[in-house]
């Protein structure tokens, strides 16, 4: 008999397990405009095919979908042309409201909304990456459905590697008071980026120091990122070129190139840990790879390497700076506390998605407030970087006054001693000129009184070649002799 007992109980359970559920909608609701998600409300089907409609709903019946245990449901190893159904019955909210059915993750292929009516599933609404942009979604960041009370409705739901489902029940008042948060958060986040990033360009410009440069570029680079998986890049610049998201795993790859470079000046490697270089040129040309994988090869594959590319570039950054910072170099604190703000919000975010922890409304926002201080305290290390530059340069040009003071002051006695040396031998000049001229009014008379002998001596030679010369020059020679002597007194 104590045997019988326990079989009968055993075989009992068995049936009450086997049997199929009598009616779908007899679930618990959803909560309405609750502050958590819904996840423990919610029956969820990882199929390992795809499956018509009918199927599905006897699937529903037999108790093949799982009721869930945490309020955010995180599907992973999906597989892109095999979807996760979830089903769900909303509350007994007024008719008057206009409600919704919010899932806070926008990054699905496509999703599917069906609603439960006499034994069959009719399509809703179909929305997401994998489609055109409906202009009818109330944000980008999320993906909103039109919703009626007491009803049970089915999702087919399609995603690249995992599938994270944060489901809220809210009206129109409570939803548009959470996206107005996010939306703020967004603007505030965005625009510090933008500021410190044109900042750092000012700052290279002014100083034609790389680490400015990389800085500006690492930081453009988050803001690209965020808008493109934020889905605003979908939203207003592609809208109606679904295919470009599958490009966001490759445009992620893209922008974090300038990270291991902005990294690798910071820390100043090339001075303490010279080693390293070809360490950090590897992670530039892995993430370039990996560029080209996700948007010409396996979009999956590159999500995958971007996550352990992302973790192990994190931890190598850490363990540098804290080595940087051993051997004496003081910047490298900065550093340490900026990636190790980072990684906390990264690790906490994959530890909420991936169930281990509770997650909340701000679990998709954990990153960004992370990112925001890590950004933060770059920026007062890179803003101390360049006060220093400037209290160098201001000192480099004390410098270079005082030498120019000193060459003024020795090109001016060059100067004095030039124009004493130049009036010294300008008074030899005119000594010499003066020495010169004497000379030269010497030679002149000179040179007329032997002028005048030798034309004497002509005239004289002539004299005696012509008749009557000679009668003519002794009367010359008589009348000189007479011009010679005194005149009588009379």
């Amino acid at each position: 008999m104590r045997i019988i007992i326990p079989v009968l109980f055993f075989f009992l359970g068995l049936t009450l397990q086997a049997s199929p559920i009598k009616h779908i909608g007899d679930i618990a609701s959803i909560p309405f405009n609750s502050d958590s998600a819904g996840g423990k409300y919610i029956y969820c089907l990882k199929s390992s095919n795809k499956l018509s409609l009918s199927s599905i709903l006897k699937l529903a019946k037999s108790n093949a979908f799982v009721l869930q245990k945490n309020n955010t449901i995180n599907i992973q190893n999906t597989e892109l042309h095999i979807p996760t159904w979830l089903y769900f019955k909303t509350s007994n909210f007024s008719t008057t409201d206009l409600a919704f059915l919010i899932i806070e993750n926008n990054h699905f292929n496509k999703i599917k909304l069906y609603k439960y009516l006499n034994d069959s599933l009719y399509l809703i609404s179909v929305k997401g990456m994998d489609i055109p942009y409906q202009y009818d979604k109330i944000s980008p960041t999320q993906i909103a459905f039109r919703i009626k009370p007491n009803s049970v409705y089915f999702i087919e739901a399609y995603a690249e590697y995992s599938a994270v489902f944060p489901v809220y029940l809210r009206n129109n008042f409570q939803n548009s008071s959470s996206i107005l948060f996010h939306n703020m958060f967004n603007a505030f986040y965005w625009g510090v980026l933008t500021v410190m990033a044109f900042t750092a360009l000012l700052f290279f410009i002014r100083s034609k120091e790389f680490l400015f440069l990389f800085y500006a570029l690492f930081l453009l680079g988050l803001i690209i990122l965020n808008l493109s998986l934020d889905g605003y890049m979908f939203a207003y610049v592609w809208p109606n070129h679904p295919e470009y998201n599958a490009y966001k795993y490759g445009l992620f790859s893209l922008s974090t190139v300038f990270t291991p470079i902005f990294v690798y000046l910071f820390l100043d490697i090339s001075n303490y840990l010279p080693k390293l270089k070809l360490l950090f040129i590897s992670i530039c040309i892995a993430f370039l790879i990996n560029a080209f994988i996700g948007v010409w090869a396996n979009v999956t594959l590159s999500l995958i390497i971007i996550q352990v590319l992302g973790l192990t570039q994190t931890i190598t950054y850490i363990v540098c700076g804290l080595i940087v910072y051993r051997k004496g170099y003081n910047q490298a604190l900065y550093f340490i506390i900026a990636w190790g703000f980072y990684l906390s919000s990264v690790t906490y975010t994959i530890l909420a998605t991936s169930n281990f922890i509770e997650s909340t409304p701000y679990t998709n926002n954990y990153i960004q407030i992370g990112s925001l201080i890590e950004v933060i305290v770059f920026s007062l290390a890179i803003a101390g970087r360049y006060q220093q530059y400037k209290l160098m340069d201001q000192q480099s040009q004390i410098k270079l006054i005082d030498v120019l003071k000193e060459r003024e002051l020795l090109l001016q006695d060059q100067n004095e001693l030039l124009e004493d040396v130049v009036s010294q031998r300008t008074q030899e000049l005119n000594d010499k000129n003066t020495e010169l001229s004497n000379l030269n009014t010497n030679l002149n008379d000179i040179v007329d009184k032997k002028t005048w002998e030798l034309q004497k001596s002509i005239e004289e030679i002539d004299a005696q070649d012509s008749p009557g010369a000679e009668q003519e020059a002794q009367r010359m020679q008589d009348e000189k002799i007479q011009g010679d002597q005194p005149p009588r007194l009379a």
